[in-house]
C-alpha cells in the first residue's frame, strides 16, 4: 500500500521525498494510529524533513524493520536514482511485483493451513471410528481385542497408525519451514 501510494503521488508530480510524505499521510487514513507502521512513518518523515537523502532514509527504514520487501525496494531505489531511471515506473513495477509476491505467500499459507487441518482430521479419524464402533456395537470388536491373533493384529495396526501420525507431523513441519524459507 505504501509503495503504491508513493507511486501514485509521484505520478501526479510529487518528488520522491514529497511522495513519501504524502504516502505517509494516506496510510494514516487507512490504518489506525499507534501501530508500528505509524511510528516508522513518523521516523521516515522526520529524517526527510532533516534533508537526509531519500535512499539513506529508506535504507535505514529497511534495516530497522528487517523487512525483505523494504530492503529490496531500497536497493531498487538506490540503483534507480544513481542510473537516472524513471522512478515513477520503477516504483510502480516494484510495488506490483512485491504485492504479487506477498499474495503468493498468503496463498501458500492458506493452502498449508488447510493441509494441516486435513492432516489433523486424518489422524483423528481412526480413533474416532474405533470409539464410535466401541460405543454403538461393543461386541463387534471383541474378536479383535481378545485372543493372541487379534491383539497382535491391533498392535500392528497401532504401530502403523503411530508411524503415520509421526510422518504426517514431520511433513507438515517441514512444509511450514520450507514455506517461510521461500
Amino acid at each position: 500500500d505504501f509503495l503504491l501510494s508513493v507511486s501514485s503521488a509521484m505520478k501526479v508530480g510529487y518528488s520522491m521525498e514529497n511522495a513519501l510524505l504524502e504516502a505517509g499521510r494516506d496510510l494514516r487514513h487507512l490504518y489506525p494510529a499507534g501501530l508500528l507502521l505509524d511510528t516508522e512513518l513518523q521516523e521516515l518523515e522526520r529524517r526527510l524533513q532533516l534533508n537526509q537523502p531519500v535512499e539513506e532514509v529508506f535504507d535505514a527504514f529497511a534495516q530497522k524493520t528487517d523487512m525483505e520487501e523494504a530492503a529490496l525496494f531500497s536497493s531498487v531505489l538506490t540503483c534507480g536514482k544513481r542510473a537516472g531511471g524513471n522512478l515513477v515506473q520503477i516504483t510502480r513495477e516494484t510495488a506490483t511485483q512485491l504485492g504479487d509476491k506477498m499474495k503468493i505467500q498468503q496463498e501458500i499459507r492458506a493452502a498449508l493451513s488447510s493441509q494441516i487441518l486435513q492432516s489433523r482430521i486424518m489422524c483423528l479419524a481412526p480413533v474416532l471410528i474405533l470409539l464410535y464402533v466401541q460405543l454403538t456395537a461393543p461386541d463387534f470388536l471383541d474378536a479383535v481385542y481378545t485372543g493372541l491373533t487379534g491383539r497382535l493384529f491391533m498392535t500392528g495396526c497401532l504401530s502403523v497408525y503411530l508411524l503415520g501420525v509421526r510422518l504426517t507431523e514431520k511433513m507438515v513441519k517441514e512444509g511450514a519451514t520450507c514455506m517461510y524459507c521461500c
